[in-house]
């Protein structure tokens, strides 16, 4: 995906929407919708919470705190973490709803970009399209090794060969 915010704003200036601001966003559209009445319902005949997933957690920029994605705790969601990041946490993280702390600053950000024009749900919606299409890549790959390695093994042999 090209980057929206190239050009938007003057040198030593950044407009952003990072990912922990997206993902407070996210949790809270999530938390909006398991506390209508009509998920009340669903929940009464049975359905369960499917809680969001915070994957590949780890700090990746040796700039960033080590344990800079602790800003994505919060109440039924998932963190997928790498053990150092978790051993991490243990020794310096610290434990609090901080996903909740960061909700106004992650709003004032999508205000921003909206005043420079960018369309976040489209952004969004194309980063989700882009990442699915990865997964389908990855599946139809996967998929025509596996045939590949059926048909070699599923042909006659050889004569003379054995």
């Amino acid at each position: 995906m090209t980057n929206p915010l190239q050009d938007l704003t003057a040198p030593g200036q950044s407009i952003w929407l990072d990912d922990i601001d997206n993902a407070c966003l996210a949790c809270q559209a999530f938390t909006h919708i398991v506390s209508e009445p009509r998920f009340a319902a669903l929940r009464a005949r049975g359905a369960r919470v499917q809680r969001p997933l915070w994957a590949s957690t780890g700090t990746k920029k040796p700039a960033y705190r080590d344990v800079l994605y602790e800003e994505l705790i919060g109440p039924d969601t998932v963190n997928a973490m790498p053990l150092a990041t978790i051993e991490r946490f243990r020794d310096h993280g610290r434990v609090r709803k901080s996903i909740e702390d960061r909700l106004p600053e992650a709003q004032v950000h999508l205000m921003a970009l909206a005043e420079v024009g960018i369309d976040y749900d489209q952004v969004t919606q194309q980063l989700q399209e882009e990442g699915v299409q990865k997964f389908i890549d990855s599946f139809q790959t996967l998929f025509a090794c596996i045939d590949k390695q059926r048909q070699h093994f599923s042909a006659p042999a050889e004569k003379g060969q054995g």
